[in-house]
């Protein structure tokens, strides 16, 4: 029998699931005619590749059936399924697609019609949602998938259908396992949140990858927002082999380790005690090379004072003795001699307790940096939305490397590593800039001015979230209130990513000034005063 035309042509499940709370499967089940034509079986394959817009595209549905078997043409010809959402009729199929019809002897003038039966499982999560929630809601417009887990953050117009949307994302995922909903803001002291199991395993531990790494986490006890997968390929972006990576705020490593498989030193702290062991064990896990990650547990504040502290002073030392050195041995004989002592198993400079003392059997070393090496990076921004805008369109601190040439008895001498510090805490970690403050102030007075360590003082990007109608303007009137000084001319806010309604994730980038770090106060006034009398105004934000 011939196929015939029929008005019912809606492809959406049936009107009946609106308002379900419990799951029906059945109910999903509905049939629809389509638009089809009669294609020579020789041509199918090539006919599929050129009109791959405008075939049937149904999960579990081909879009090719056979003509009923009294057909003339059932051994020669095949049905073509073509999607009813474009064509419903000949005069709906555009002039491009009559002509490549033509090329392949198909009569565009001989439009059929066929039933095709639909079921749940014809139906994909965002049609089956569409059609069960309130027409008015906004719906479950995106979520995340980590490892075997997708994450929710449901609002509370759809909260009556949790249970039903994590069914729907359990069968429609097939590497989804577990399903959870976040319940409140992140705002304890660990960054991770309370959540509630809507479908599938209890079962938070779990793998992901991301730009190149693989991380193990329990998603119930640590932070992981696969949402920054860019922002932090961007960061590491502008790193290059040999540079330094302070992590005030590092979580399981998702700055700390891609740094660290391209050379880069990196320190990395967080508080979470959960989240610095699988820190430690993602280290391993990547197979990181030896003494470039050093792993601390402790309050943000208390890091930058302690180790930060103590190995930014060594390596400001040493870069400034390396100018002095007029014994003829080069920056690079230097840089071999300090990874040569970096490598040395067991001698660690730091004897904070806290800093993990166990990590020799995963390539985590206690040990001070090797230095330098001239491998470029830059930033790929390209698939970033940025503001990028310095105040006086100056070129961005983050672009630039912090480097010092040398001149020592006519020979050229150049320290040529990136000092960077990366603060990604957002809803705290403006309130930790005051730990900069005066934090090198018992350095050398000479050393402290000079021309060399001035030159390599570090980056900061530091994350924040703003709800302010001007979010670049805001994020640089907080810092500066918090370090009691004005920024640097050429550092940049850009944004990271639209978080909510009128809330927005954005990253200050800045070389931290002499003014901060040693208290230099160039005929301004006593800084020390200058930089505490902010203290009470900035509590009182």
């Amino acid at each position: 029998m011939e196929p015939q035309a029929s008005s019912e042509t809606v492809f959406t499940p049936p009107e009946a699931v609106r308002g379900m709370k419990s799951l029906n499967r059945e109910l999903f089940s509905r049939s629809v005619r389509v638009p089809c034509l009669r294609v020579q079986s020789q041509n199918i394959s090539a006919l599929s590749k050129c009109l791959k817009m405008s075939m049937l595209k149904v999960p579990r549905i081909r879009p090719v059936a056979e003509l009923p078997q009294d057909d003339p043409a059932h051994k020669t010809h095949r049905l073509f399924l073509l999607d009813p959402r474009k064509y419903s009729q000949v005069s709906d199929i555009s002039p491009e697609d009559a002509e490549t019809l033509k090329k392949f002897d198909v009569d565009v003038g001989d439009l059929l019609y066929y039933d095709i039966d639909l079921t749940y499982d014809n139906w994909t999560a965002a049609e089956v949602l569409r059609a069960v929630l309130p027409a008015e809601s906004e719906g479950v417009s995106s979520y995340s998938i980590i490892g075997h887990i997708a994450h929710l953050n449901l609002k509370a117009e759809v909260m009556d259908y949790k249970h039903l949307i994590g069914e729907v994302i359990l069968d429609k995922n097939h590497i989804v396992k577990t399903v959870v909903n976040k319940l409140n803001t992140i705002d304890n002291t660990f960054r991770n949140f309370q959540m509630e199991l809507l479908a599938g395993e209890e079962n938070y531990v779990t793998l992901t990858r991301e730009n190149g790494c693989t991380f193990e986490l329990d998603f119930s006890k640590v932070y992981w927002n696969p949402r920054l997968s860019t922002e932090h390929q961007r960061v590491v972006n502008c790193l290059k082999k040999g540079d330094v990576l302070y992590d005030v705020f590092a979580g399981i490593g998702p700055f700390a380790i891609p740094a660290a498989r391209k050379g880069v030193r990196v320190l990395a702290n967080d508080l979470n005690p959960h989240s610095h062991a699988a820190l430690v064990n993602n280290v391993k896990l990547n197979k990181v090379a030896a003494g470039l990650v050093q792993t601390s547990n402790l309050d943000g504040r208390e890091f930058i004072r302690t180790v930060l502290k103590q190995d930014l002073v060594t390596r400001l030392q040493s870069i400034a003795a390396q100018g002095k050195n007029e014994s003829g041995v080069s920056h690079d004989s230097v840089a071999e001699t300090e990874v040569a002592q970096s490598d040395s198993a067991g001698k660690s400079q730091l004897t904070d307790k806290s800093v993990s003392s166990t990590l020799e059997a995963a390539d985590v070393q206690n040990t001070p940096v090797p230095h330098a090496n001239n491998n470029e990076s830059s930033i790929d921004s390209s698939k970033q939305r940025s503001s990028g805008n310095s105040r006086q369109n100056k070129p961005a601190a983050s672009g630039t490397t912090n480097q010092t040439s040398i001149a020592t008895d006519g020979r050229n001498m150049s320290v040529k590593y990136q000092i960077s510090i990366v603060m990604n805490l957002p809803a705290l970690a403006m309130e930790f800039l005051n730990a900069f403050r005066l934090l090198l102030s018992d350095f050398d007075e000479d050393l402290q001015r000079d021309s060399r360590v001035l030159s390599c003082l570090p980056t900061v990007f530091c994350y924040c979230f703003s709800k302010s109608e001007d979010p670049e303007e805001d994020a640089r009137r907080r810092a500066e209130n918090i370090l009691g000084c004005k920024l640097p001319e050429d550092s940049t806010v850009r944004l990271v990513r639209n978080v909510a309604p009128n809330k927005e994730m954005m990253c200050l980038i800045f070389r931290l000034t002499p003014e901060v770090l040693f208290g230099h106060c160039d005929g301004e006034g006593d800084v020390e005063a200058r930089l505490l009398q902010t203290q009470d105004m900035v509590q009182g934000e």
